[in-house]
């Protein structure tokens, strides 16, 4: 992307802050009400609390939570309240227990949601955290959802002009996975955040004026290092910033990509491992059980039978259902259909220009790989598994829609000219 003039520039920076405004307005409207209260938010709420307060008020870090040996599985019956938190990174919860630290807000108990009752059963029952609790936990999750949007238009600014961008922009933050994820207690919005900052960071890393300077490769290294901080299924971005600094080393026939690739790596595990007690002891012990987890959340199925999937057909299906059924660009939000026209149209168009457009090159790859994650890892039919796949998806279909939008007025103009040269 060229150098843009003064004037657009500014008009960008309005657009971003109009984003911004709107997604403030709709995102912290009624955040601390039950109305989108998810039973894991009982869960990261206590042990967020708990991580924070170890972390950096009691500095402890040789404390039982921080030990991945606490549950040789994380299903297992017999493990430890702090099984799974121990097991994961450690960033989502900190900036959790951080909002709630700084909030206020009592000591979080560690309780037991039950999912056979209602979410108002369970709020009776003392089985959630109070509501101004919940309200200071969301509070910065919210807040990153907001800049998600800002993230989203700075990414469609690549392709598109600053309108269709706009729209793109508030387009995917519209769309009800990503509001949920975004305005809930959990781990998942901060890690779609990081996420988009990592691809803006890597699509500013590989453009031409880039490739000479370290800098944009250590604010790649620093957004990867927070997404997969927040949840390890961000690492679908991991593969993609390999196969793109791959790709171009062999374009250009240089090791200065590979040289880059490697300070990405450095960058991103220094703040990866200073903000995972878990792995201060024993590292190498600590990443193999953080990695374990995957495979033994391949077990979930086990549990909730109604919602497995046991092969890649099932997931194939699931993953089209939702991502271009339930929860696709254009259904679920306004109710038209046409998703995997507008899908197939814009990856056409992207691949047309991955030759010499290294912008769409990077889109590209980072749907394919986010596609096969989740083809393949999910076992069970749990919506926000596949959210890995929803930007990457969303961002392809828009350009599609932009190219059929554009093939309409580019049709309108020449019939007007027809009627015009007729008369």
């Amino acid at each position: 992307m060229a150098a843009l003039p003064a004037d657009t520039r500014r008009f960008d920076r309005a657009l971003a802050c109009a984003i911004a405004v709107v997604l403030s307005a709709w995102y912290f409207d009624g955040l601390a009400s039950d109305e989108q209260t998810h039973a894991d938010e009982v869960y990261w709420t206590a042990a967020g609390w708990q991580a924070t307060q170890l972390f950096f008020v009691e500095r402890d870090f040789d404390h039982v939570f921080w030990r991945s040996s606490v549950a040789r599985h994380i299903l297992a019956r017999d493990k430890k309240r702090e099984a799974a938190a121990s097991r994961n990174p450690k960033l989502g919860m900190l900036l959790l227990g951080g909002a709630m630290h700084l909030g206020g807000a009592p000591e979080v108990q560690w309780t037991q949601y039950a999912f056979a009752r209602s979410t108002a059963w369970n709020r009776a029952n003392g089985r959630l955290p109070p509501h101004a609790t919940l309200l200071a936990a969301r509070v910065p999750v919210a807040l990153l959802g907001v800049a998600g949007g800002v993230l989203a238009f700075a990414i469609l600014r690549f392709w598109l002009a600053p309108g269709w961008a706009f729209a793109g922009a508030l387009l995917l933050a519209a769309n009800p996975l990503v509001t949920l994820v975004c305005r809930r207690a959990m781990l998942d919005g901060p890690a779609y955040v990081f996420s988009l900052a990592s691809f803006l960071a890597l699509l500013i890393a590989v453009r031409p004026e880039s490739r000479e300077r370290f800098a944009p490769a250590v604010g790649l290294g620093l957004a990867l290092s927070a997404a997969v901080g927040c949840k390890l299924n961000a690492g679908v971005l991991v593969p993609v910033v390999v196969i793109v600094f791959a790709i171009e080393a062999w374009r250009r026939r240089s090791p200065a990509p590979v040289l880059r690739l490697a300070v990405v790596g450095l960058v991103a595990l220094v703040p990866f491992v200073a903000l995972n007690p878990t792995l201060y002891g024993a590292p190498v012990q600590g990443l193999r059980d953080m990695f374990r987890l995957g495979g033994e959340l391949g077990d979930l199925p086990l549990l909730f039978p109604r919602d497995a999937l046991p092969d890649f057909p099932s997931r194939t299906s699931a993953a089209a259902s939702i991502l271009l059924g339930e929860f696709g660009m254009l259904r679920s939000t306004v109710g038209i259909p046409g998703e995997a026209l507008f899908a197939l149209t814009g990856l056409a168009a992207f691949a047309w220009h991955a030759r010499g457009d290294s912008a769409a090159r990077v889109l590209l790859i980072w749907w394919v790989v986010a596609t096969i994650a989740v083809c393949t890892w999910p076992s069970v039919r749990w919506n926000r598994y596949f959210l890995p796949g929803l930007a990457p998806l969303v961002l392809v279909e828009f350009a599609g829609l932009v190219i059929f939008g554009r093939a309409l007025a580019l049709r309108a103009r020449l019939a007007r000219a027809s009627d015009g040269a007729a008369a």
